[in-house]
């Protein structure tokens, strides 16, 4: 009996169309996992091939909260790719929760979003019910990662939003992580502003 499909020919096979025709066929096991702990659904979620997703959920009882190697679930994979309408569908069609935490760290969708560089992305997850002030094991925001990573549309989103600047477990605060003169700037005009204490 057929229980997993090879590591080499997970990512195209459940992206493809065919895949629906082939699962009846082989036995399918719904929550078979590469390498990395990723199954069929989190791959179809987080490429945006919510129809495959759909499938695997209503024929084939895939679990949509399962975790991967690292501890994400098929959300915090999808703001990683920045598939909005996956969240929307995990979240709202799901009732998954927008702000559970992954990894050992404690990272929400709202983190990896930020982290990635997804402005898109961070919208689509406030108007999902988000917390935007979530802050992981080490006392990080959704600010700390995209200052991390240098994206000033992000910040600057973050910021508008409302976050504060607020010190990590090291005492280190995101401004202090901002490299690019830009986002150097945006700090700065954000305290000049009064916006940040």
């Amino acid at each position: 009996t057929f229980t997993a499909f090879p590591s080499r020919l997970l990512t195209p096979l459940w992206a493809s169309p065919s895949f629906l025709l082939f699962v009846p066929r082989c036995h399918y096991v719904p929550d078979s996992r590469d390498h990395c702990g990723v199954t069929p659904f989190m791959d179809a979620i987080q490429n945006g091939h919510l129809d495959i997703a759909r499938v695997l959920l209503e024929k084939h009882q895939a679990d949509y909260k399962i975790r991967d190697a690292l501890g994400n679930q098929p959300l915090h994979r999808a703001a990683i790719t920045g598939q909005d309408d996956g969240l929307r569908f995990l979240v709202s069609d799901l009732g998954v929760e927008v702000d559970e935490g992954a990894t050992d760290l404690g990272l929400t969708a709202l983190h990896y979003a930020a982290k990635e560089g997804h402005e898109g992305t961070i919208r689509c997850l406030l108007s999902l019910g988000a917390n935007l002030h979530a802050k992981d094991k080490k006392h990080r925001t959704a600010l700390h990662m995209a200052s991390a990573r240098q994206h000033t549309p992000c910040v600057h989103f973050l910021l508008q939003a409302g976050l504060k600047d607020s010190p990590d477990d090291a005492w280190t605060y995101a401004r202090q992580l901002a490299k690019k003169t830009d986002l150097v700037q945006l700090f700065e005009d954000n305290r000049l502003c009064g916006s940040e204490h």
